[in-house]
């Protein structure tokens, strides 16, 4: 009777299991990386040409968005850099669309050599990465030890390193230092050395009212008619025009505003600069001016330096005048912790004087990762918006740090709650958020990774495999191949768009397209909206037919859809080529709730067309089925399942007692028994 006890109590033991799945997060906090690149010709080169680069570009995530590579020339073919060499303002930009990446030659390139200074790339997520070649490096290094010597030894500070001194050029980012060398050469290049002119200023009025404005005249020219113009006056105001073209017209001009900059009293015109497309410039500077763009600095650098005559004007205050800035008052936030991704609603309010601006600007920072929006004036007067916490976010504690608002003459004013040069006034509201995952993944990959089946097969039985399809919405066969028959779980995230699948769902492995295109019933063509009477988007799935295996599908709605259709809507299937009258067919069975974090969920085994309405249609055009689909059940977590499974442990506890009461007294009433039973 003990070993039956025993045994029982052993059976039941193993009955306690870890089940459950979590929701995944792709957060992308690494920047790219580059570990090999050169030309594939790199002599010979000519204006336009496309040069194919072999390179090894990688990020971990969210995928390469952009390449920046900088570009200086060498003025005298030697080992020396140093006072030899000259920026181009023009770099390349790496282009993607083909099968090898590549970059175009500038038709602003002169004849003569290059090399290939600095490579910037930023991913999908912003994070940013800047690498210094080893040409650049030695120019460094040269300069370097120019200002550690002779007259210019003043320039450092006592104890400068070589790599400090380099690591504090660039005092936002993290430089890293490669390998790479790259050297080209130019043919035929433009060898345009003359500069633009301006020939004649249009009159200008002496006095102009605060709320009217002046316009000024410059006639220029160039033998390549395209050029960069900037003016500048002596309050500060700055304007330019980039790409103007004089094969049209030899005028160009500006337009002053005094009440869009708040000026007030004698203004002077101080500097007139022109640039055409190769770098030749023209400056016209005011007597006396000693401000930044003064001669001397430019002197050698503009092919034209000129003395402009004396403009000036006086504005003049006829009663209109606003030049006080609204007052900052408060910010909201909706919540305190969000998970990722999801929607958090602000709430600015601000006071002024006349009237205020239509938008306002907030920034969240945590660390080095920043999140901003836009906040829209409402009828209220007070502002309100969305900040979109995407896939990639950064979990963490994040504080409100800047806040920019404005009136509708454009007073404004930046609060900040640390020290830099765009701050106006202290910000003194204590705002943040946190953001948090008990969605978290144990794997974090993506559908441009090359390594990307072999991390599924490799990852432990019970893993939660996050996968990034942002770069690329095909998931390949190979990915269900490897999770089938496992408890392996793999979170597709995509734009906004979760899938989940497990592999103890998986039945026949296939291609699938995890986009999604989502269409207001109004323009879609296929939709008869005579069917129903209300608001619909449609949901238009690849056209993947029967999915590997059911799917969990999640879908964030951002505001304008949410706002269109509502926050709880009746979800069908659309069969828009059923010869039947019953287009809708009732698949879910009951109407689906917006969750706290902006999120419509639901479980599919078939990809189509969906419905998302906010009435019922018609009851003779829906066609009855079973339902088949669960919507806004929450998925366990790994938290989740530690308190299941001690709830279960618990109440194994209680059985196995009972077991063991329930044999103890049978064991007893049988010992009486026998005894009884032998006396007798």
């Amino acid at each position: 009777m003990k070993k039956k006890i025993l045994t029982i109590m052993m059976t039941l033991s193993l009955l306690i299991v870890n089940i459950g799945i979590v929701f995944a997060v792709t957060t992308d906090v690494t920047a790219p990386t580059v570990n090999k690149l050169t030309f594939e010709e790199s002599s010979s080169l000519k204006p336009g040409d496309k040069v194919y680069l072999n390179t090894d570009m990688k990020d971990d995530v969210s995928g390469i968005e952009t390449v920046h590579i900088w570009v200086n020339r060498i003025l005298i073919n030697n080992d020396k850099y140093y006072d030899n060499i000259e920026e181009v303002s023009q770099g390349l930009e790496v282009h993607f669309d083909e099968e090898k990446p590549y970059v175009i030659i500038p038709e602003t390139y002169r004849s003569g050599s290059y090399y290939v200074s600095e490579i910037d790339m930023y991913d999908k997520e912003d994070n940013r990465s800047w690498f210094y070649t080893t040409d650049q490096l030695q120019y460094f290094k040269e300069w370097y030890d120019y200002l550690s010597t002779g007259t210019a030894g003043a320039i450092l500070n006592e104890g400068t390193t070589f790599d400090s001194w380099v690591d504090n050029l660039t005092a936002n980012y993290e430089p890293v230092r490669t390998n790479i060398s790259i050297k080209f050469t130019v043919e035929a290049g433009t060898e345009d050395t003359e500069s633009p002119l301006m020939s004649s200023i249009g009159e200008i009025p002496e006095t102009v009212n605060y709320s009217d404005s002046i316009k000024f005249e410059f006639k220029v020219s160039d033998n390549n008619h395209k050029m960069d113009i900037s003016i500048g006056f002596s309050n500060g105001v700055g304007m330019q025009k980039y790409g103007f073209d004089d094969t049209n017209s030899s005028i160009v001009d500006f337009e002053y505003n005094p009440y869009q900059y708040q000026q007030m009293g004698v203004t002077y015109l101080d500097y007139v600069i022109i640039t055409d497309l190769y770098g030749n410039t023209a400056f016209y500077l005011r007597e006396g001016y000693n401000g930044d763009l003064a001669v001397d600095y430019y002197q050698g650098i503009c092919k034209v330096c000129e003395t402009l005559p004396e403009i000036k004007f006086e504005i003049l205050d006829d009663g209109t005048l606003d030049n006080t800035p609204p007052t900052l008052v408060d910010v909201k936030i909706n919540k305190e912790k969000f998970p990722i991704p999801s929607f958090a609603k602000i709430e600015l309010e601000a006071t002024d004087d006349k009237a205020l601006a239509e938008e306002a600007y907030v920034t969240f920072k945590s660390g080095k990762k920043e999140l901003n929006t836009i906040l829209y004036l409402e009828e209220d007067g007070k502002y309100r918006g969305e900040l979109n916490i995407n896939q990639y976010a950064e979990l963490g504690e994040y504080k409100l740090t800047d806040v920019v608002i404005s009136d509708a003459a454009g007073n404004g004013l930046i609060y900040s709650n640390y020290e830099h040069k765009y701050k106006e006034k202290d910000l003194t509201i204590d705002l943040g958020f946190e953001l948090t995952s008990k969605f978290k993944a144990d794997i974090t990959t993506s559908t441009i990774s090359k390594d990307l089946i072999d991390i599924i097969t490799n990852a432990e039985d019970d893993s939660n495999i996050a996968i990034d399809a942002t770069g690329n919405t095909i998931i390949k066969k190979e990915v269900f191949e490897a999770i089938k028959g496992t408890n392996k779980t793999i979170y597709i995230e995509s734009n906004g768009i979760e899938w989940i699948f497990n592999g103890q769902d998986i039945k026949e492995p296939k291609d699938i397209d995890v986009s999604l295109m989502v269409y207001y019933d109004y323009a879609y063509t296929e939709l008869d909206t005579e069917k129903y009477d209300g608001k619909a988007l449609i949901l238009e799935f690849a056209p993947n037919g029967d999915l590997p295996g059911i799917a969990t599908v999640r879908i964030k709605l951002d505001y304008t859809l949410r706002t269109y259709i509502g926050e709880e809507v009746y979800v069908y299937y659309y069969d828009n080529e059923s010869e039947s009258t019953k287009v809708f067919s009732d698949v879910i069975g009951k109407s689906i709730s917006l969750n706290d974090n902006g999120w419509f969920e639901f479980k599919i085994s078939h990809n189509s067309a969906y419905i998302f309405t906010n009435t019922k249609p018609n009851e003779e055009y829906i066609k009855k089925e079973q339902a088949t689909i669960q919507v806004n059940e929450e998925t366990p977590t790994k938290e989740d399942k530690k308190e299941n499974k001690s709830n279960l442990k618990t109440i194994i506890i209680i059985v196995i007692s009972a077991v063991v009461v329930i044999a103890l007294g049978i064991i007893i009433f049988f010992i009486i028994k026998n005894k009884k039973k032998n006396i007798a």
